[in-house]
């Protein structure tokens, strides 16, 4: 909990205000043709994302001044050397060979040294600082509650799907990913782990989703007859740069208690992948090309840092 101050509650009140003015905010006419009217909140829904994106920033810059006073009044020195402490002197230093990396990176431009110190030094300095503010977020527990707008409805009943864990709840969280995409990995490693925290109220699911499935999609769908479909997620997840290899599924397979003979029968059927086709299918006519995207109970969220908001707001939906 952070201390009740008088900006604090100055904020409280103004955010009530604000709640109780949202409606006629919303009804404001903003120009005419005619008779016909546009209204403040048919420019709102036009502009989303972008609305979003300036609060969030907002949100987070106004967050981060609070956590940095609140840090530096418990340690009883000023923001100034709470800065210095913790960024200037924690940085990484510049080394010769990054100036000689950053030299060979950007070759169509005569650099002096000093120069390239100082723009390393500034980039480290950055990347330090976002290490700390981290470290308070989760040191004062701090939360956002805003959350980026969905972008549409989508029937999860014409989807195939491996599921995560075994429980079938109301609330369903679908994450689409391509073995081959690394930003889909990342995304993965923390989808488990929020499914582990929330298996008993959350069904968490996976779709495979790729323009031409081949051998992974093949394989996929034979160690789903043979009952291994999470074991082999789990190898294609953390070596991806195999999964179009044969004996890859070789070696998984003879380390497993799948049947081998049934495995490789099944992984030569060329319509194994018909429900991976279908959906493929339905989600491109939905507009969904690229992963990852998520679906929480029907709505598809295709933020690219939605792993950062995945979790609290499954905490709102159960709330619920």
């Amino acid at each position: 909990m952070f201390p009740l101050s008088y900006n604090n509650l100055l904020l409280f009140f103004l955010l009530l205000f604000q709640a109780c003015t949202n409606q006629q905010q919303a009804d404001t006419i903003v120009a005419t043709i005619g008779d016909s009217e546009i209204h403040l909140s048919t420019v709102d829904s036009m502009l989303e994302r972008e609305l979003f994106d300036l609060r969030i920033n907002g949100v987070k810059q106004a967050l981060s001044k609070q956590l940095i006073d609140i840090e530096a009044f418990n340690r009883n020195i000023s923001i100034d050397s709470l800065s210095e402490i913790e960024i200037a002197r924690k940085s990484k230093i510049p080394s010769t060979e990054d100036i000689a990396l950053f030299k060979s990176i950007n070759r169509d431009k005569e650099w002096d040294d000093s120069e390239i110190h100082g723009i390393l030094q500034g980039i480290y300095q950055q990347e330090r600082k976002a290490e700390f503010m981290k470290y308070l977020f989760d040191k004062y527990k701090a939360a956002i509650y805003l959350f980026p707008p969905s972008t549409k409805t989508i029937n999860t009943s014409q989807l195939f799907s491996f599921s995560i864990n075994t429980n079938d709840c109301t609330n369903e969280v679908i994450l689409i990913i391509d073995f081959d995409c690394s930003h889909c990995i990342e995304h993965y490693n923390i989808f488990q782990k929020i499914a582990k925290k929330y298996t008993k109220d959350v069904s968490f699911k996976l779709i495979y989703l790729s323009a031409s499935y081949e051998l992974p999609g093949r394989a996929l769908m034979a160690a789903r007859e043979q009952g291994i479909e999470n074991m082999m997620i789990e190898k294609m997840i953390h070596t991806p740069h195999e999964i179009h290899e044969l004996s890859f599924y070789k070696d998984i397979i003879q380390n497993s208690s799948a049947n081998t003979v049934e495995f490789f029968a099944d992984l030569e059927k060329g319509n194994s992948i018909i429900d991976l086709l279908t959906t493929r299918d339905y989600l491109f006519e939905q507009g969904i090309h690229s992963t990852p995207v998520y679906i929480i109970n029907g709505l598809l969220y295709d933020q690219e840092n939605m792993s950062d908001y995945l979790e609290p707001l499954i905490a709102q939906q159960l709330v619920k």
